[in-house]
């Protein structure tokens, strides 16, 4: 099994990952409360500055945060876990 290279592909993994992220926090404005999407809005972000920062000095690192903001904005499908639609019960 080879090993990844992050030097080189870290960053743009990282903002893959980030444009998912996006996605999910634009389509949770269909059912989330506006507070709760600015929220993840404003994570968002703060990781795309931290991987914009980091791009150069620290590409391997870049990897994980998208992890880290989608497990600390609460989006759905790491949050929630099914959770959708739960209000109308």
């Amino acid at each position: 099994m080879r090993r990844l290279r992050l030097r080189r592909s870290g960053p743009w993994i990282s903002t893959a990952a980030l444009a998912c992220l996006l996605w999910v926090c634009v389509a949770s404005a269909l059912f989330a409360p506006w507070w709760g999407v600015a929220k993840m809005m404003a994570v968002w972000a703060m990781c795309a500055l931290v991987v914009l920062g980091w791009a150069r000095p620290h590409p391997a690192r870049t990897v994980y945060v998208p992890l880290a903001g989608a497990r600390s904005s609460g989006s759905p499908p790491l949050a929630c876990a099914g959770g959708v639609g739960a209000h109308e019960r």
